[in-house]
């Protein structure tokens, strides 16, 4: 009898230590969830939400630049007629773009798309290099066809944005700092979008018309079943995306061709 007292009582400690190791993991999950909704979990929250919709406003807003960057590359390789610094990475109609530019270029692409760090393995330097070539070339043409953008303009696109992510300036500018730029920089960037959509806009939009006889042929090519005139808009929203696609790379083209464009991918680091 005594052996059974003796073996329910271990029993019962045994039981009892468990319970409180369940109470005390318990308690541990509840302050996680207490402290996820509480003020200052609520605030972390909502500081996290803010930046992704900076970062997706950005992108929102900037959709035109989509078309501008996903385009086919054509590098001219010219010979170099003495001697460059080791710090230089291309020069474009005597324009030099050295290896610090291109460095600040390349971190400054990922971080106003809001793209993750791990697609670097699959955007090189090199890509985003032709990419700023493209830029130059788009904003020397601009500026010859007498096209500009005002302060004016750039405010009230930034200012929009501010307002559609609910975040301050400040908060915005900080977020700017903490991944080392600056507002200025955002300032750039919507100043070569709002000339270089000037551009397109004056040079291949005003260009493209799409047809009903493009529309139908679009319709019964597909074998689609809905009404046409239920799609008709779509399918004119696709046929002019392709067509504008085809023609912006039909112009940049016409300006690497005119353009004195060297390449020394070899100091790229």
């Amino acid at each position: 009898m005594a052996g059974k007292k003796v073996s329910k009582k271990k029993t019962k400690k045994s039981v009892k230590g468990k319970s409180k190791k369940a109470k005390v993991k318990k308690g541990k999950e509840f302050k996680k969830v207490e402290l996820a909704f509480s003020k200052k979990g609520r605030t972390k929250t909502r500081r996290r939400i803010r930046k992704e919709r900076v970062v997706t406003t950005l992108i929102v807003i900037l959709a035109i630049i989509a078309v501008i960057l996903v385009v086919k590359r054509f590098p001219f390789r010219k010979p170099v007629i003495g001697g460059v610094p080791k710090d230089v990475v291309a020069i474009v109609d005597g324009k030099t773009i050295t290896n610090d530019e291109l460095n600040h270029d390349y971190e400054f692409f990922f971080f106003v798309r809001g793209i993750p760090e791990s697609y670097k393995m699959v955007v090189s330097k090199e890509t985003v290099l032709n990419q700023t070539i493209d830029e130059i070339l788009l904003v020397k043409e601009a500026k010859r066809l007498g096209l500009s953008v005002s302060d004016d303009e750039v405010n009230t696109v930034i200012n929009r944005a501010i307002n559609i992510s609910g975040m301050p300036l400040e908060n915005i500018s900080r977020l700017f700092e903490e991944h080392n730029f600056s507002i200025n920089d955002l300032r750039d960037f919507y100043w070569k979008v709002l000339l270089i959509n000037k551009l397109l806009n004056k040079t291949v939009d005003s260009k493209i018309n799409v047809s009903d006889s493009e529309i139908q042929d679009f319709y019964e090519k597909n074998n689609l079943t809905m009404n046409l005139s239920t799609v008709k808009d779509q399918i004119k929203a696709q046929i002019y995306s392709q067509k504008r696609y085809q023609k912006y790379l039909e112009f940049i083209e016409g300006l690497r061709k005119r353009a004195d464009i060297r390449l020394f991918v070899e100091n790229i680091k």
